[in-house]
This record gives C-alpha cells, structure tokens and sequence, in this order.
C-alpha cells in the first residue's frame, strides 16, 4: 500500500505536526509513504515555532519512518527545496506522476525567498 501526504509544513506554527512521532498513525500499515512536497517549513527556519519544535535532520526523519516498515521518498516543495532532490516520482508502473506542483509551474512562487532554489 502507498500513502501520499502533502503540505503538511512541519515547523510552521500552523502545523500539528511537532514531534517526528505524531507521523506514526499516519505510516502506520503502508509500504511506502510519499511525502509530497511541503513536508517541512524550510522557509521560516529563525522562526520561534523551529526554535520550540526544531525540524529533525533528514536523515533522522527517514530512519524512523524506515523504522515504522515504511519506505519514505521525500518529494521537493516549493516550502522544502531542500528536502530533497526528486522533483516528482512515478508510482504504478509509470502510469501514475506524483509531483507537489512546483515542479510544473515555474512561477508557483516568485515571491518566496526559495524562488532562487527553486530556479536552479
């Protein structure tokens, strides 16, 4: 079984997600999660919601999902440019494309301090 969750912007004070934990219901029973994009706030990262709740390394977050039996793949956003570097990733035997948007739309955000990142 596979799992999309997108936007779910893990360091933004709106989010409910806080603690690397609250994903476990989520994960729970699949095979593979898609996080598609969105997944963490990396554009408020001097905010005091990161300060309180700091955004765990990378490598952190994908061995506890790992750790639930679920493969993680970790798809860009245009809030975590640097999530990863898989823009879009095909599921079905290439039947279904998985992609957050900004992948697409080139000008999805002009107006954020990513767009620089998200050019290149």
């Amino acid at each position: 079984m596979i799992r999309i969750l997108s936007d779910l912007h893990w360091g933004h004070k709106a989010s409910r997600i806080k603690e690397i934990d609250a994903l476990e219901r989520l994960v729970y029973g699949v095979d593979t999660i898609i996080f598609n994009g969105d997944t963490l706030e990396q554009k408020f990262e001097d905010s005091p919601a990161h300060r309180e709740h700091p955004l765990p390394p990378m490598g952190q977050l994908r061995d506890k999902v790992e750790s639930w039996n679920a493969k993680p793949i970790f798809l860009t956003g245009n809030h975590d440019p640097r999530v990863s570097n898989a823009h879009y990733c095909d599921i079905a035997q290439g039947t279904i494309i998985v992609t957050h948007g900004d992948a697409i739309f080139d000008d999805i955000a002009p107006w954020s301090a990513n767009a620089l990142v998200l050019k290149d």
